[in-house]
């Protein structure tokens, strides 16, 4: 099982650390656990990508619904 580090998050999920920790604070990001007896904390690897999968399909859905929307409005 492979841990992240936060220094490794931005560049795997697409964002940046503020973004992250925006997410982590609304409970919307997985959940870090501590490495351990330090300050340290991890990510396990196959919860971001499920949460980045996760993430990548409702992108499509939003997408898919919003250029059928915009395809109706412009044939007006």
């Amino acid at each position: 099982m492979k841990v992240l580090r936060m220094r490794d998050l931005p560049d795997r999920v697409g964002i940046g650390r503020s973004t992250i920790f925006g997410l982590i604070k609304e409970g919307s990001f997985p959940r870090a656990f501590s490495i351990g007896h330090s300050r340290a904390k991890g990510w396990h690897e196959h919860e971001v990508e499920a949460w980045i999968a996760r993430h990548r399909a409702l992108e499509v859905a939003i997408t898919n619904t919003w250029g059928k929307v915009g395809q109706e409005v412009g044939q007006r």
